[in-house]
């Protein structure tokens, strides 16, 4: 069997793989190897990390609550960390981000109830499943990141994007499922009335359509967007640029 500590025998474990349930099962077994505790990763569509409120977990060891208080608190919009690596070809400490972490209540919180379940440090980076989908991950310690040579930290980077150009590969990845779908015009037009207020009856009303053409684009619009409410969905076009708002 190839050496989980070694690219090339890692990259052949890798190509075997035919799930993505087995991709993860190495995943975690690389993970733990590595010396990490808990890791996570997350997809961003459209490749929009510069607002990064909207965001999909895919896979997730750290423990339930941390997750949970992540993603209810939108923690991501807020988090230097993220925002580093994101901004970074490097993997970024936590511990590096300590001055920034700490002008954030909620980051503050965030690294208290990690270091309660014994993660000390971590790595955050971004890799590309394919171009312009990012894929941001992070990797909890159980000690300080800085005991992990540049080698590894490098070694750690090269393996993870591996894993999710193989993973993007997969006919059951999970990261598709969170890719916002392009509008069409008359989709765009409608969800832009929809973030202004306007009801089905009144959009019809406006663009000389029938309510139930209207009520069809709306759903559709829904689906395209993985949202299930009119704030959400005019929200996450918003912030994928795929509308612009009120132009009155």
């Amino acid at each position: 069997m190839p050496d989980l500590k070694t690219i090339s025998g890692l990259s052949a474990m890798i190509a075997s793989r035919r799930t993505v349930a087995q991709l993860l099962a190495l995943f975690d077994e690389f993970v733990e190897d590595c010396g990490a505790v808990a890791s996570y990763a997350f997809a961003f569509a459209y490749g929009q990390y510069d607002e990064p409120a909207l965001l999909a977990p895919i896979h997730c060891t750290f423990p339930e609550s941390i997750l949970k208080f992540y993603t209810d608190n939108a923690v991501m919009a807020v988090d230097p960390i993220a925002r580093a690596a994101l901004a970074s070809s490097v993997p970024v400490k936590y511990s590096a981000m300590k001055k920034e972490t700490d002008e954030v209540p909620l980051m503050k919180e965030l690294l208290r109830q990690m270091a309660e379940h014994g993660i000390r440090d971590g790595l955050s980076m971004k890799t590309l499943s394919r171009p312009g989908r990012i894929i941001y991950i992070s990797l909890g310690f159980p000690h300080s990141a800085d005991e992990i040579s540049e080698y590894d930290i490098r070694r750690l980077r090269s393996a993870m994007e591996i894993f999710v150009r193989h993973g993007a590969s997969l006919p059951d990845n999970p990261v598709d499922q969170h890719i916002v779908k392009p509008l069409s015009d008359k989709e765009v037009e409608v969800m832009a009335q929809v973030a202004r207020g306007a009801s089905n009856k009144e959009i019809a009303r406006s663009m000389n359509a029938s309510v139930g053409a209207i009520n069809n684009i709306v759903s559709r619009s829904f689906e395209k967007l993985n949202s299930s409410s009119r704030p959400q969905a005019a929200m996450t076009a918003s912030r994928h640029g795929l509308i612009i708002g009120d132009k009155n």
